[in-house]
């Protein structure tokens, strides 16, 4: 039997759910760049956060609530995994009803909220299609009841409203959630004995690159300035946002949080720009490209020595250029590694990007789902580029 109160007041409008997951990595950072990561925290700290447009009573008693409530356990739906279910009569064990690609796990929480109703329960055992309890139902519930994952919270830092009239005001909630789902990593490919990010972003609207240097200046006011650039080599950030619809697309993304586990997770990064232009069939190790200053500029960098070839077909390899020579006519000779499997033509060819050995730049992650996780999901991540053997 769940004792902890069940908080039945979920999110107004379309702004949904804001979930925000946090691992702790401890990075040391030497001056040319080079580092060593320790992962922290074995599973997140994990928050929902969100707005509740009240009025009248519902108002009142939601400021009583939280009043009462204090750093009080409650049950908190997992408001985004709603789905209504058919009739299940009193004393019933089990409750037909989805289950993959929900929070719904053995030993977790249920909640059923119906018309005046709502009550938490313990879960048995998840079975494809059908959830068992740990307890019969004290009561009947009628078709069109809606089953929650829930999990024990309590409410973090401050709790906000704004006023809008006597009868009105928007409630802003935030909840630390006890515990953590064991979400698995899901890596689609690997290269040089690292994960791929194979998802594509939002292109045009959430990618944002910067190409920066570690310098060190050396100022005495009143000399020149002297600059150190330990690295050698210059470090590309990129921030891409995730939109993504259904239940599916929303667990593979939740998939790549999990894998990057904050910042401890190095993972190689494409730009998904077009960076270079095929010129004419590839073979073996030549790929011959329309110039772009590559064998002036690029072969002796770092950061731009490992390439992605996306074919038309929607398959990806990935190389590292060895040697680039400029030719005649505008065009200049790749030497690659591995080889490719089978000759290219041209037109085979979707597109050529450079990829780069990164971290996340950060140990926190914000996810927004909507009303419903069938509905859009949002996540955004900036990933920084890292010193490494292979870069």
């Amino acid at each position: 039997m769940i004792e902890s109160p069940v908080w039945t007041y979920g999110p107004s409008g379309s702004g949904g759910v804001m979930e925000s997951l946090g691992w702790l990595t401890d990075v040391m950072r030497s001056r040319n760049g080079a580092q060593q990561k320790r992962q922290l925290r074995e599973r997140p700290r994990r928050y929902f956060e969100y707005d509740m447009t009240l009025s009248r009573a519902n108002r009142t008693t939601v400021d009583m609530f939280i009043n009462a409530l204090g750093i009080t356990q409650c049950v908190l739906p997992v408001w985004h995994d709603v789905q209504v279910i058919d009739a299940v009569a009193a004393g019933a064990t089990e409750i037909p009803c989805a289950t993959a690609g929900y929070e719904l796990v053995a030993g977790g929480i249920a909640v059923l909220i119906g018309k005046g109703a709502q009550v938490a329960v313990e879960v048995l055992a998840v079975d494809d299609g059908l959830l068992t309890l740990a307890e019969p139902l004290a009561a009947a519930w009628p078709a069109g009841t809606k089953l929650y994952p829930g999990c024990l919270a309590t409410l973090s830092d401050a709790s906000q409203e704004t006023g809008l009239t006597g009868r009105i005001g928007v409630r802003t909630v935030r909840f630390a959630i006890q515990g953590d789902i064991d979400w698995p990593a899901a890596w689609d490919a690997y290269y040089l004995g690292a994960p791929v990010l194979t998802r594509c972003p939002v292109i045009g609207s959430g990618v944002d690159s910067e190409i920066k240097r570690d310098i060190v200046e050396v100022d005495e006011e009143v000399g020149p300035v002297v600059r150190y650039d330990y690295p050698g080599r210059a470090f590309r950030s990129v921030g891409m946002e995730f939109v993504v619809k259904g239940r599916a697309q929303a667990a593979s993304v939740r998939s790549l949080i999990y894998g990057l586990r904050g910042r401890a997770e190095n993972i190689w990064v494409p730009t998904w720009n077009r960076d270079l232009q095929p010129s004419g069939p590839a073979s073996g190790t030549a790929l011959r490209i329309k110039a772009v200053g590559y064998a002036y500029y690029g072969l002796n960098n770092p950061a731009l020595q490992h390439i992605r070839i996306a074919r038309e077909s929607g398959a990806a390899t990935y190389h590292r250029i060895t040697a680039a020579v400029g030719e005649a006519g505008g065009t200049e000779l790749l030497t690659i590694s591995p080889a490719l499997a089978a000759p290219l033509a041209e037109s085979d060819i979707r597109s050529i990007c450079f990829v780069v050995l990164s971290e996340s730049a950060s140990d926190t992650f914000e996810i927004v789902h909507p009303q419903t996780a069938d509905g859009i999901t949002r996540a955004a991540v900036k990933f920084q580029a890292i010193k490494h053997e292979l870069t």
